[in-house]
């Protein structure tokens, strides 16, 4: 800078621009002034910290003082007049002085002084320009050795000091400690070669930046004598002298949690995965044993999971190597069960302690498989508990031979960071686990189907009869396999049951090998909206009554061939003749019992006896050709069995019955499918319960997010507003620039919590489907976008679309966020927008499509997943949240979103909407 430039800057600017600027400058620089009536009042008025460091002095001392006397120059009077006439006229002036200062010590110094008037006082610049040799060797590495240590012995935090060439010349008792090392350690070894990063040249590459003047950061481990490996954050912060970088010193902050964070991340996110998959427990548990297993080496990975009802904890899933060991090894294991009777310590039924706290390398004499395990290598192992609330869900226990015990706080981390997480998700599998071995398990019929009655589940006995598999079964409506006749009546029970929670009808199902006759009871969950249907195949007994009627010779073969229990009562003289059925069925072998109404009858259940009897007599009173009754009948070891009997009444020309030809079918099983089924419901309505309170905690979250997150975030923001507007603080161009960067922060948080809560919201509203007009909602959405069509000149054109039944609000968002994605990311000179629809049997599809930027086909699973951006926030607004709120609103009304798109070429996002749903 130039003399004349610097005095235009005192004359021109404000005096706390030049402070700002010569505040981080490496050379001392110092102001004074004096009032223009009396020049020789010199005062000082600011030093920067380079002239603290020069004098060995503080503010307090030389602020208000008059340099010449504090610092005893060696100047005569004369050459003081000299400088007090330079400043009067605002000349500048380059003086050598040596200077004492208050030690006793003494230092040549070089000064440039401008000088220059402003209102009624004269201020003068001073800035350092050369020091002595004796001055530099003052401030020589072991000055800056005791500056160190006065500023960091007592720190926490690690801290050490490089000169340009790499060798250490401090370090604090932290450093030491940490290290397991002393001085002596050091001596002859280079500190950096003892960093370990991520990237092997990374510490060589920020210690080469620091020395070129520009503080680092770095993320390293430090091996010393000590074993452990701690990380830690560190600050590369250059030593200047001289305008010159001499040396480096590194403050490090410990940061082993977040590096293992860091590492593991994917890990941890991978096993996460797996439980929100559509797999079974036994499947999903396999994977993350040979995930874990495998990544960190260790031979085996068991998981243990409770009987609550016993108190007992069973191996469910293990992955063990091959080989005979590990084969003797896993078999004691799977002999093995263990209680969680008390402070959930796991112990045998022997009573050894199994686990004695979360991570306990328990590979000791209270080991109970410990001969076993020393036999397949195994000599170190733990296990950890997974809990939900205050119950044990879950152990998960690895065993490795004594070579890895130098990564087992690794696996160790990993499995806290999961076992705060999966409890949850191992209830919910275990649970649906469970549910499905029963469902498989019954012989009977067995479905779910969602509130539209398509399917979402079948056993295989449904399977098999369709000759369909499971992943199929998603696609079809249970309409689809029900015969032309009893498409009516189904659809009317389907309806049915949804007010009288029961529903019991028969149908003609079309199967691969033909029609089955069905006996369906359906019952209704409101809660979750989900129909269970059971049914009993009742095609060979409707056969075998038709063949009855054609003539009773063939009675005794269809009574041969059918396991129930067929009869022909002459009801003229009160004789029964049975069938082999009655005994396969009950095991009664003295038919002379059950030869009249009165013998068969004594064996009817006492409580329901008199109504079957009853229902007897009024069906043929009533001339009625079928009668169906459900009732307990008595068997030969005197326990009772639930039947269904359906016996065909025959009359004579004057209408009064002579015969009743029947059949008496076991109904246990169906029995027991239904209170399966209604265990079912009860446990599903339990989870319904469970999944209220868990929403009552989701709206307690949004409330927390939508007042109690944004009410600090209102401060922030308002504060660096007024901080930014401010003329009473002191700021510069770094200043201005991080006030910039907190108030971004701010609008950008407050914009992420709003589409957070936006987010949780959808599919929580209490609206009712209605039927929406489709171009009222676009012609609103559009009329909102006005102004930004217009700015980009852009064009829309909407096909004539339906009316829909659909929730209003949530619709009106969905196309407010395609159109407003199709407008965003679309860089052509015109833009063209396009919305159209098609429909099939069952839904309604609705394409935006424009001429966009386009997304590539690698990412379109990708954009759905909330705050997914494939874009710098520089680049395009926004914070990810839009496509997520649309699979949500889209799988709210029964349908599904996807995208068709070439980059660069534009993109078409389609859903369907359900055009049934059913309220």
């Amino acid at each position: 800078m130039s003399d004349n430039s610097l005095e235009n800057t005192l004359k021109f600017f404000p005096k706390k621009l030049i402070l700002s600027s010569i505040q981080y400058s490496p050379a001392a620089a110092m102001i004074t002034s004096f009032e223009t009536a009396n020049s020789k009042e010199l005062a000082i008025e600011y030093v920067n910290p380079a002239f603290l460091r020069l004098t060995n002095s503080d503010n307090e001392e030389l602020i208000g003082k008059n340099p010449f006397k504090i610092f005893k120059t060696d100047a005569e009077d004369q050459q003081l007049q000299t400088f007090y006439q330079a400043f009067s006229l605002g000349k500048s002036i380059r003086p050598e002085i040596l200077v004492k200062f208050p030690s006793g010590e003494s230092v040549w110094v070089r000064f440039i002084v401008n000088s220059a008037p402003s209102g009624d006082k004269n201020y003068q610049l001073w800035i350092e320009q050369d020091l002595s040799n004796k001055k530099k060797e003052e401030l020589s590495f072991e000055k800056q050795r005791e500056h160190l240590a006065r500023l960091f012995d007592d720190s926490d935090e690690i801290v050490f000091s490089l000169d340009v060439y790499g060798q250490m010349f401090y370090a604090n008792e932290a450093f030491y400690r940490n290290t397991g090392s002393d001085e002596s350690f050091w001596v002859e070894k280079q500190v950096l070669n003892s960093l370990h990063t991520a990237e092997k040249a990374e510490t060589e590459t920020a210690f080469r930046d620091a020395i070129q003047g520009i503080q680092q950061s770095l993320l390293a481990s430090i091996s010393g004598r000590s074993a452990r490996q701690l990380w830690y954050s560190f600050t590369l912060t250059p030593l200047i002298l001289n305008s010159e970088v001499n040396a480096v010193y590194f403050v490090g902050r410990e940061a082993t949690m977040i590096q293992l964070k860091q590492r593991y991340e994917l890990i941890i996110k991978n096993i996460i995965e797996f439980f929100l998959s559509e797999d079974d427990l036994k499947t999903i548990l396999q994977k993350t044993l040979e995930n874990l297993t495998q990544k960190f080496g260790w031979e085996c990975g068991e998981v243990w999971l409770p009987d609550h009802i016993n108190r007992r904890m069973k191996l469910f899933s293990w992955k063990y190597p091959e080989g005979e060991q590990f084969k003797e090894f896993k078999e004691v294991s799977l002999s093995v069960e263990v209680s969680d009777e008390f402070e959930h310590t796991l112990k045998t039924q022997k009573g050894n302690p199994l686990l004695h706290k979360s991570t306990h390398l328990y590979l000791d004499e209270n080991f109970p498989r410990k001969e076993y395990a020393n036999r397949a290598g195994l000599t170190i192992g733990f296990s950890m508990p997974v809990f939900l609330g205050d119950k044990t869900v879950a152990l998960f226990s690895f065993l490795a031979s004594e070579e890895n015990k130098e990564n087992s706080g690794d696996l160790i981390f990993v499995m806290r960071e999961l076992s705060q997480r999966l409890g949850v998700y191992i209830e919910k599998h275990r649970t649906a686990y469970d549910s499905e071995q029963l469902f498989e398990l019954v012989p009977d019929f067995l479905c779910v189907l969602d509130a539209n009655g398509r399917f979402y589940k079948a056993n295989r006995q449904i399977l098999d009869a369709l000759g369909i598999e499971q992943a199929e079964l998603k696609k079809h409506s249970f309409l689809e396999f029900v015969d032309r006749e009893y498409q009516a009546i189904t659809h009317e029970k389907l309806h049915e049951v949804k007010t009288l929670q029961l529903v019991k009808f028969e149908n003609l199902i079309k199967g691969k090998d033909g029609l089955l006759l069905l006996e369906w009871s359906l019952t209704y969950n409101s809660d979750e909206q989900i129909i269970y249907g059971a049914a009993k195949d009742i095609t060979l007994r409707m056969k075998y009554d038709e063949e009855f009627r054609k003539g009773s010779d063939r009675f005794q073969l269809f009574s041969e061939a059918i396991s129930d229990a067929i009869y022909e009562w002459d009801v003229v003289t009160d004789e029964i003749i049975w069938g082999e059925g009655l005994k396969r069925l009950f095991g009664h072998t003295n038919y002379e019992d059950f030869t009249s109404l009165e013998g068969w009858s004594k064996y009817i259940h006492p409580g329901d006896r008199e109504r079957v009897k009853g229902n007897i007599r009024a069906s043929s009173l009533r001339r009625e050709r079928l009668w169906v009754d459900e009732y307990r009948y008595q068997c030969a070891d005197g326990l009772y069995k639930y039947i269904l009997d359906r016996g065909v009444f025959i009359y004579n020309e004057k209408g009064d019955v002579v015969r009743m030809v029947g059949a008496m079918q076991d109904i246990n099983p169906l029995k027991e499918s239904e209170e399966t089924l209604i265990k079912l419901n009860d446990a599903l309505q339990q989870r319904a319960r469970q999944l209220q309170g868990f929403n009552k905690e989701l709206e307690q979250f949004a409330y927390i997010v939508s007042h109690d997150l944004q009410e600090p975030l209102r401060m922030i923001y308002s504060f660096m507003q007024l901080l930014q507007n401010s003329e009473d603080v002191e700021k510069n161009e770094k200043s201005e620039q991080y006030i910039s960067f907190a108030i971004d922060g701010a609008v950008r948080m407050k914009r992420l919590i709003q589409d957070l809560l936006t987010y949780s919201r959808v599919g929580t509203t209490e609206e009712d489907f209605q039927e929406v007009d489709m171009n009222q909602i676009l012609h609103e959405t559009i009329m909102v976008y006005q102004q930004a069509i217009r700015d980009k000149n852009a064009s829309i054109k909407i096909e004539d679309l339906p009316k829909v039944k659909a929730i209003q609000s949530l619709i009106g968002q969905l196309f407010d966020n395609l159109i407003s994605n199709a407008l965003k990311y679309n860089n052509k000179p015109k833009p063209e927008i396009g919305i159209f629809f098609e429909e099939d049997e069952t839904h309604y599809i609705f394409c935006v499509e424009d001429n966009g930027i386009g997304i590539d086909a690698k990412y379109f699973d990708m954009i759905y997943l909330p705050f997914k951006r494939l874009h710098n926030k520089n680049e395009y607004s926004g914070t990810g949240i839009g496509l997520a709120v649309c699979k949500k609103i889209v799988e709210k009304h029964n349908g599904k979103i996807w995208v068709e798109s070439t980059p660069g070429l534009g993109s078409k996002f389609c859903f369907s909407i359900t055009k049934d749903p059913i309220q």
